[in-house]
């Protein structure tokens, strides 16, 4: 992927790290037993056994580079930081033809380059949230691919592609929402559910910025989400 996307998305990740105790370093690296699942450089992000330029390949007109919001993003995170526990996880969101059929091949590639898949019974009938990592310490950051129906709505064409930062909390979904209200006021961001289940709100996401057509997401997952419950109950190993 290029390097106005990665760029970016090491900004936002450095504001993380500068407003709490979540280490990022120069490079952002997601270790997976002796190898790297992930790594963020100021030049690229990689994926092991994932092809990230063909899977965000974007077929549409690109909407325009969108980063004048990065001092309120900074502002926020600042706010809400001491609520930081950890970064949950890196989501990858793109469209496709059939949800299904590619979920069958980034399964494959995945198992092929000999990484841990899972799979999460999804609240959005249009997409597949598959995670791929080393959950035996249920605190590792992991990765989420996420693909969706190409075909299923006009409004994916400004939300997809898309990455998203998802962070763990202890913050209720009200304060973190209350927050985004105040600090964006007279903005088009606002907070939006990203996983409710139930009446519960589990993840409240935001809008960051816009790199080379690309969407960038800070999703902060609230006091309701027990990752280590979600790593070990709501997640199925696929083998």
């Amino acid at each position: 992927m290029d390097d106005k996307v990665a760029t970016t998305l090491l900004q936002v990740l450095k504001l993380i790290e500068i407003n709490s105790n979540i280490d990022v370093g120069d490079e952002y690296v997601i270790p997976y037993k002796e190898r790297n699942l992930m790594k963020v450089t100021k030049d690229e992000i990689s994926v092991l056994g994932v092809n990230l330029d063909d899977k965000f390949t974007i077929d549409k007109p690109r909407l325009p580079d969108h980063t004048k919001n990065m001092s309120m993003v900074e502002t926020f995170i600042k706010n809400v930081s001491k609520g930081f526990l950890r970064i949950n996880h890196i989501g990858f969101a793109y469209r496709v033809m059939d949800k299904d059929a590619e979920y069958e091949l980034v399964v494959r590639d995945l198992h092929e380059a000999g990484i841990d898949v899972y799979v999460e019974a999804s609240n959005d009938p249009m997409s597949k949230w598959i995670f791929a990592g080393d959950i035996g310490n249920w605190e590792n950051t992991i990765i989420e691919i996420v693909p969706a129906d190409k075909k299923r709505g006009e409004w994916m064409n400004y939300w997809l592609p898309q990455i998203h930062i998802d962070i763990d909390t202890d913050l209720s979904a009200e304060h973190i929402s209350s927050r985004v209200n105040e600090i964006f006021s007279g903005t088009p961001v606002k907070p939006f559910n990203a996983v409710e289940i139930d009446g519960v709100v589990y993840v409240v996401g935001l809008f960051v910025a816009i790199a080379n057509g690309v969407n960038i997401y800070l999703n902060l997952g609230t006091d309701q989400r027990v990752t280590k419950v979600h790593r070990y109950k709501r997640l199925e190993r696929v083998v």
